[in-house]
């Protein structure tokens, strides 16, 4: 009896031992890249901007509506903060809110952070996003590149499926 008992106890304790490795091996993260064009649409807020006694433009509190299109699509609304000395050399960063689609996946939202470098008038951003794509729970870090003022961007990276898609 003690043996057969045993034996119950071992198979349910390896059932349940290849059910986790099983249900673990379901969840492997899953990496998309993305990359496309982004431009904004409208300057919603201006905010505030004045020079100093150094010459350094320094914006606060712009706030864009900007479209992406290409892996990426929807509408972004981006929080801008910036300081550009007369060379066109600063710096920059703020907060966005992704609205829209990744191509294949589905749609969702992402909310993040951005900061980067101007130099010579071309800036360059990385950015942190949170959120969920296609219902799955998404994180994406991307590259954006542009000029100044243009209002026309190029985006690189990738969005990451934590659990999978």
């Amino acid at each position: 009896m003690v043996y057969r008992k045993t034996n119950f106890h071992m198979s349910i304790t390896l059932a349940a031992a290849m059910l986790l490795v099983t249900a673990t091996a379901s969840f492997q993260a899953t990496t998309v890249p993305v990359a496309g064009d982004q431009f904004t649409l409208a300057v919603l807020d201006p905010g505030r901007s004045w020079v100093d006694e150094e010459g350094i433009t320094h914006v606060r509190g712009l706030i864009l509506e900007v479209a992406f299109i290409g892996d990426l699509v929807g509408t972004v609304i981006q929080h801008l903060n910036y300081n550009i000395d007369p060379f066109g050399d600063g710096d920059l960063h703020g907060s966005a809110e992704f609205d829209g689609a990744l191509i294949g996946v589905g749609a969702g939202a992402l909310v993040g952070r951005f900061a980067g470098d101007i130099s010579g008038g071309v800036f360059t951003v990385e950015s942190i996003g949170r959120g969920t794509l296609g219902g799955a729970r998404a994180h994406s870090r991307v590259t954006t590149t542009g000029v100044l003022g243009s209002g026309v961007a190029m985006y690189t990276g990738i969005v990451r499926f934590p659990q999978g898609q």
